[in-house]
């Protein structure tokens, strides 16, 4: 999820992504996820969610680190709005993939 603040992609993802995995989660037992779950996966772990720049960057470190060469990003959980979807895509499209391969090339 990518807006253009950390805070806005950050609330709009929790209201989405958790709406997802209590959905998904209802069917498999799992427990709803929590706030703390959400920060820790958006910090650290699955979920590249924030600002252009935080995105990208989380992105060229995980390419790096992997020594990966391909990421893709799913651009939107939930009942996410069709303009949020298109405002996130648009980030990624015109902001993010051009600094991650700005920050690659640094190396």
């Amino acid at each position: 999820m990518i807006a253009d603040t950390d805070e806005e992609a950050i609330e709009l993802g929790w209201d989405h992504i958790r709406e997802s995995f209590v959905r998904i989660g209802q069917d498999r037992g799992w427990t709803p996820m929590s706030r703390e779950q959400y920060e820790s996966e958006v910090r650290n772990g699955s979920f590249y969610v924030g600002a252009p720049d935080t995105v990208a960057r989380r992105i060229a470190r995980m390419l790096k680190t992997l020594d990966a060469g391909r990421f893709e990003l799913v651009y939107g959980a939930g009942e996410l709005s069709a303009s949020a979807r298109e405002r996130t895509i648009e980030l990624y499209a015109t902001k993010v993939i051009p600094r991650v391969r700005e920050l690659l090339s640094e190396e």
